[in-house]
């Protein structure tokens, strides 16, 4: 019978494997390098001697991810794919070792335990993300696991001296993979504390662990030396702070659905877990009986609980504790440290669909919860592109380059390394601003150098907190080169602008000015249709009397240059007049879209300055007129106009083109 039931295992053990690899594949190969994966990939991928003197210079991550990444990509290279095979293949290693975890906690119920442990593993949301992730996190789930299994081996007093070196090794492993590791000591310390007082031969037991203990330190002690100071001074914000209550709500949703539900619903859909984590806790009454455990009244699985307990709490706790004494680092990626025994704890609950009464109903409907939650998360995941872990840059990059010209700069906004990768040099790329405080007069200095330099200038914009926070970059294109395309990706924007050098052959110069302060140098019109049917690659096509049908949308250009300062802030006024002299349509504002008055244009500049007009739906067709102008806000006094007599109107108007206006069906005259 035992042997029926070995092979049974066997093959479902296999089969979960093939779940697990398969969940942490599928979709792998379209799933482009975001920001830290990419950043890895670029500090891992220099010279040998190089890759030594930057991980001799201790900073917030250990050497040892780098060091392997590097030997293996010397082998497989730097493709998308290739880097994340490390911590694709320490996902799937995550199953067995915590099979074998549970098969050493609850030995009478090795098989349900471990199996069922073995599914949520495979199907657990948070470890499928960083699997599929080219960061150290993975690798670092191997070793805390292996260390804790290998600390209960001493505790218990199995495995020799082979089990007392793998937890040496699995230990020192962790902290030179990530400081992290450490609050995972700390709970196999707790554990040893609360348990130790309790077993025979207690001076031999604490001895080879503080053995232990001494000798990962030593092993550990180089690279503390020289990080001392940078780990005792280094600090962030990287992270926000958070709450107590939103501490638990999340590490709740996080360690059973991930990051691919939002707050609400995945608060809801944690409930299931949170009831079959409950049941997983509540003891056996059989068991009570049952494997007294050495004279002390408790129970083996009892004693297991207590020790998954504290491995749960404990680094959620350090973690929870640091962020209140140095600074937050709470993060769901962070609490995957718990996530072992909370899956453990949770398959002992669903163990209980193999006993008789209310619980084997409890543990089958928590099964079905579970099931349908985590397939709501993956989905999710695998599909939605809210949930993405960050922008495409793989179809970002392909879509600029399909539209690259020679001539073209793109900016990018922020080093997000992962737009690095993926362009490659394949076009010319600036890094604005260039760094973090921001140098205003440097920034604006290299952005008329580009606009002087470059035809068309890509803009990729992003505003981040500990950079272009302002929005310095896009604000200054906007006020001085005319943006004509852009297209939204999830999480990302694309924008192609034409600097003066480009776009003054294609605008309608006009001969006008206002109060003798302020030039039009030109305008451009665009009507609605021809604006929506033009694409990310192609130029405008500016017409000087474009037609409109009622209700459409007419885009309208004006170049500004300022001739000399002005105290006031005045309103910039374009209005489409009927043919019988009625208002039809107009659109009032200060210039740039409210953010560049007038009282702050420098004399000499020039101003890009866009509207959209909307006519009036009910307009009749005819010939209408487009005019433009200035005035005082408060008094509603027009700035006084002057110039070429061609584009002047009564009431201080400039006049700029006369409109066909079209009905539905009604050819225009060129047709």
């Amino acid at each position: 019978m035992n042997s029926i039931l070995s092979k049974r295992t066997s093959i479902l053990l296999t089969l979960l494997l093939l779940l697990t690899f398969a969940l942490r594949i599928y979709g792998l190969p379209q799933l482009s390098l975001r920001a830290d994966e990419a950043a890895t990939v670029f500090e891992a991928g220099v010279e040998w001697s190089k890759l030594l003197r930057t991980l001799g210079r201790p900073g917030p991550h250990q050497p040892l991810y780098y060091l392997l990444l590097h030997g293996w990509m010397k082998v497989a290279g730097d493709g998308e794919l290739a880097v994340r095979y490390l911590t694709l293949v320490s996902g799937v290693l995550m199953l067995p070792l915590v099979y074998i975890l549970g098969r050493r906690l609850f030995p009478d119920k090795a098989r349900q335990v471990g199996l069922w442990a073995g599914l949520l593993v495979a199907i657990n949301p948070m470890l499928i993300w960083d699997a599929q992730d080219n960061r150290m996190y993975p690798i670092l789930a191997v070793f805390n696991v292996a260390s804790f299994f290998f600390s209960l081996s001493i505790l218990q007093d199995r495995g020799g001296w082979i089990h007392w070196l793998g937890y040496v090794v699995s230990a020192t492993l962790g902290l030179y993979t990530h400081y992290l590791a450490a609050f995972v000591i700390v709970t196999e310390n707790v554990v040893w504390a609360i348990l130790i007082w309790r077993l025979p031969q207690k001076v031999r037991r604490i001895g080879r662990w503080l053995a232990a203990q001494g000798l990962v330190a030593l092993l550990f002690a180089p690279w503390m030396l020289g990080a001392s100071t940078t780990v005792a001074q280094y600090t962030t914000d990287f992270l926000p702070a958070v709450k107590a209550g939103d501490m638990f709500r999340r590490a709740l949703v996080g360690l059973s659905l991930g990051r691919s539900v939002d707050a609400q619903a995945g608060l809801v859909l944690a409930i299931g877990f949170l009831i079959i984590l409950v049941l997983g806790l509540l003891p056996h009454a059989e068991r009570r009986k049952q494997d007294q455990a050495l004279g002390s009244g408790r129970t083996q699985e009892s004693q297991s609980l207590l020790v998954l307990l504290v491995y749960l709490l404990v680094p959620i706790a350090c973690i929870a504790l640091f962020s209140i004494l140095r600074f937050p680092i709470f993060d769901e990626r962070y609490i995957m440290l718990a996530l072992p025994p909370y899956l453990l704890i949770l398959a002992r609950g669903l163990s209980n669909v193999s006993v008789r009464g209310p619980r084997r109903w409890i543990a089958a409907f928590g099964l079905i919860w579970i099931l349908i939650a985590t397939g709501y998360s993956l989905r999710n995941y695998y599909t939605v592109p809210r949930y993405m872990k960050g922008v495409d840059w793989r179809d970002y990059v392909a879509q600029l380059l399909a539209c690259a010209q020679p001539g073209d700069v793109l900016i990018q906004n922020y080093p997000d390394p992962g737009l690095t990768y993926h362009l490659d040099d394949q076009m010319p790329r600036v890094l604005l601003p260039m760094g973090y405080p921001v140098d205003v007069p440097g920034t604006e200095a290299e952005l008329r150098r580009l606009s002087e330099t470059y035809s068309r200038i890509w803009l990729q914009p992003a505003k981040y907190s500990q950079w272009d926070s302002e929005g310095l970059v896009e604000t200054w294109m906007d006020r001085n080169t005319l943006k004509v395309a852009e297209q939204e990706f999830p999480r990302a924007r694309l924008a192609r602008y034409l600097p003066s050098r480009t776009y003054e052959s294609l605008i309608t110069p006009v001969q006008g000015s206002l109060g003798e302060k302020v030039q039009l140098v030109g305008y451009a019109l665009e009507g609605e249709s021809e604006a929506q049917n033009r694409g990310l690659c192609e130029d405008p096509r500016f017409a000087e009397t474009p037609s409109l049908r009622p209700g459409e949308r007419l885009t309208l250009a004006l170049f500004w240059r300022s001739l000399s300062p002005l105290e006031e802030d005045y309103t910039v006024f374009s209005h489409l007049y009927g043919p019988e002299g009625h208002l039809r349509g107009q659109k009032d504002g200060q210039p740039v879209g409210g953010g560049y008055p007038t009282s702050a244009w420098r004399a000499g500049e020039t101003i890009v300055d866009k509207y959209e007009i909307q006519l009036d739906p009910e307009a009749p067709p005819g010939e209408y007129q487009l005019a433009v102008g200035m005035y005082e806000l408060v008094t509603g006094e027009r700035l006084p106009v002057t110039g070429d007599g061609r584009f002047l109107m009564e009431e201080d108007r400039i006049l700029l083109t006369t409109l066909q206006v079209e009905h539905e069906g009604q050819n225009s005259p060129q047709e």
